[in-house]
């Protein structure tokens, strides 16, 4: 190509800046620097700009312009405030180094301040760290450190660390906090409380990791990367940027460091509940790296079992594996200890008596390779964690965690299940007693003595009235554990609703026995109640629970089935004539059961309606129903085995909520299990 016009220009400087240059009187320019117009000296915009030959020039005419304040003016509340600062801040800012060195050789001050309301206000550090909200130059800042500058507070009481968050520069932060470590000013970095050394006044500062996640400017990756290896780092992400937490536990666990940063954070149970609340993923990356081998205090008299009995250890072991497995032998062996290591005491030769069950082979076969797992995190088995497990709006793959999965199956085996086996067991009892009063009271009339009530009725509406108290006391006790928690709001559901109504309409019998919509109400509530029983039974639970949510996906059909049979209902009414209630009545019988009269009456219109109602019914919305019902228990099957764990929780939960409302023992456990079996059969005998 031939030559261009470009090729006979003046050289350009390559880091020339575009900002403008404006002269102005007394051989003042005006500049922009940190979006903010500025008037100073040429030797600040040489600065600015990296011009070192220009630079040089001025200082060989004005030795003392290196130290020669530029100044400009900003608002705050509606305040004038005077800015002003040196040559040195501009060239930091930029990262020009080699402009840098020429002004300190010529006497500028290293920890010369830029000003803020006529008081200094922070150095040429803070200056380089930020770079006017570009994350700083790795060159100015490792050789300010090297020039020994002052890694101070500004006058926000603001370490430099702070600054480099501010901007999210990564390879800016671990060269700063690794200054601080060299001089032995690590431990600032967690420090929330600032002193003015001048006036005495104090405050507080957020810490620089969280400064950098509540500015915005960095990704989860950089997070991660950035916070120090540090219990106080682990809570701060935690409690800002939960989906960052599996990163730098990772990164925790490449330094060797992870189980003694999780120690050190003291995370509970509440933890783990909001941070499940948040991100499902962060919280089991961090199950899982609070979960591992334990750790061995003695491998050579009393080590970790690598083979297990699974075998039975009570009769209430058989009979559980029996009905949820179908197998005598267990799958899973859980244990609730506040031990945290595998202790043996070596002079006693002693260890917990927990123990046994793994390290105890005579239980009998099968014995089979183990994989056992301790998880550090104390006090996981709350109503807080369980609150979690069992709420819809949290991802139902969390229950699939096997830490998740054997806290449920441990709290309900051991605690919830035989409340819900007397619970089941009064269901059917009352089940019975309804049907039987029901056959004597159409035994009654057909005998033409319809006032008289046989005994056996007066036996099932007390005891259905009697039931109906106990659970209102029972729904009395959640709700007094929730308030002891502090959780009174969580009562207020629709499930707590319908258990209230269960409890308090049946207890109406006690007042008037003879009230029938309450009777009609009784019966439906515990033959619904019977399915209550596939809680105790995993296979058959399986194969239920989908049953159970399905009216939830049924809502927007039957919302549309609803104003269609409204609409029509409408027009028939408008057209026939009849009553209201004839009306509804015509339309629910034409409409759900196609029931088509034998004769067509009435106009073409009211004939032609009746045609286009009955196809669209038993077209359209039965086609709807038949689509969305195979869609949706496809979609329940699919996660059958979570969903049943999830109603586990459920049960689990509205337990805890309720022994949190007794603040004692009335007896020990085998007691307890006589005097319900004697009240019981006291009650059958009654009866």
């Amino acid at each position: 190509e031939g030559p261009s016009e470009a090729l006979v220009e003046d050289p350009v400087p390559e880091d020339r800046s575009p900002d403008p240059i404006f002269d102005i009187d007394d051989g003042e320019v005006e500049f922009t620097w940190n979006g903010r117009p500025c008037k100073g000296h040429r030797i600040h915009t040489a600065a600015l700009h990296g011009y070192g030959e220009e630079l040089e020039r001025i200082l060989a005419k004005e030795p003392d312009s290196c130290s020669m304040r530029f100044r400009y003016e900003t608002y705050f509340r509606n305040k004038a405030q005077e800015g002003s600062g040196e040559a040195l801040h501009l060239a930091a800012s930029r990262g020009h180094v080699d402009v840098a060195e020429k002004l300190l050789a010529a006497g500028a001050s290293l920890n010369a301040k830029v000003t803020r309301d006529h008081t200094p206000h922070y150095n040429a550090l803070h200056a380089a760290l930020f770079a006017e909200g570009r994350g700083g130059s790795v060159e100015m800042i490792t050789y300010l450190l090297m020039k020994r500058v002052d890694a101070g507070r500004n006058a926000d009481g603001r370490l430099p660390i702070h600054i480099a968050f501010v901007t999210g520069n990564v390879d800016a932060i671990h060269i700063v906090r690794h200054h601080m470590e060299l001089c032995g000013t690590e431990a600032e970095e967690f420090q929330e409380d600032c002193v003015d050394a001048s006036t005495g006044r104090q405050w507080k500062v957020q810490l620089p990791l969280e400064v950098g996640i509540t500015g915005g400017k960095m990704t989860v990756w950089q997070i991660a990367m950035s916070a120090a290896i540090n219990r106080s780092s682990l809570r701060s992400i935690m409690a800002e940027r939960p989906d960052a937490v599996g990163l730098f536990l990772k990164r925790c666990k490449a330094r060797g460091r992870d189980a003694d940063i999780l120690y050190r954070a003291g995370i509970n149970g509440s933890d783990v509940a909001l941070l499940a609340k948040q991100s499902v993923s962060s919280c089991l990356a961090l199950l899982d790296f609070a979960t591992g081998r334990p750790q061995c205090e003695n491998e050579g008299w009393h080590p970790v079992p690598a083979q297990v009995s699974f075998a039975a250890r009570s009769w209430w072991d058989l009979m559980w594996s029996m009905v949820n497995q179908g197998s005598p032998h267990r799958k899973l062996l859980t244990f609730l200890t506040q031990d945290s290591r595998w202790k043996f005491n070596s002079i006693k030769f002693d260890f917990p008596k927990w123990h046994e069950d793994l390290t105890n082979r005579s239980f009998g076969p099968p014995i089979l390779q183990s994989d056992i797992g301790m998880c550090s995190i104390p006090d996981l088995t709350t109503p807080d964690v369980f609150a979690c497990l069992a709420a819809d709006d949290v991802d139902v793959e969390i229950l699939e965690h096997r830490l998740f999965g054997a806290m449920v199956e441990h709290v309900f085996e051991n605690f919830v299940a035989k409340v819900e086996i007397v619970r089941s067991f009064v269901t059917v009892w009352i089940v019975i007693l309804l049907t039987i009063s029901t056959l004597a009271l159409q035994q009654s009339s057909a005998d033409g003595s319809p006032e008289a009530r046989p005994p056996v009725v007066l036996v099932a509406v007390r005891f259905v009235a009697a039931q109906g108290v106990v659970d209102l006391i029972l729904e009395a006790m959640q709700l007094t554990g929730l308030i002891n928690l502090g959780r009174w709001r969580d009562y207020l559901t629709l499930d707590n609703l319908i258990d209230l109504l269960s409890a308090v309409l049946p207890s109406y019998l006690c007042i008037d026995a003879t009230c029938r919509p309450v009777t009609v109400f009784t019966i439906f509530v515990y033959w619904a109640r019977v399915l209550g029983i596939a809680s105790l039974c995993e296979v058959l639970g399986h194969e239920l629970e989908p049953f159970r949510n399905l009216l939830r996906g049924l809502i927007p059909a039957l919302v549309i089935t609803g104003i269609a049979f409204a609409a029509f209902s409408h027009a028939f009414f408008f057209l026939g004539a009849h009553s209201v209630e004839r009306s509804i009545y015509s339309s629910f019988v034409t409409l759900m059961t196609a029931g088509m009269p034998d004769e067509p009456a009435g106009d073409m219109l009211e004939v032609a309606l009746l045609y286009m109602a009955v196809t669209f019914f038993s077209v359209f919305i039965l086609n709807i129903f038949i689509g969305v019902l195979g869609e949706q228990y496809a979609l329940q099957k699919q996660h059958c085995v979570l969903i049943f764990r999830r109603r586990r929780a459920e049960l689990c939960l509205r337990y805890m909520q309720r022994i949190h409302a007794q603040h004692f023992r009335a007896c020990s456990g085998p007691e307890g299990h006589v005097l319900l079996v004697g009240c019981i059969l006291a009650c059958l005998t009654l009866q």
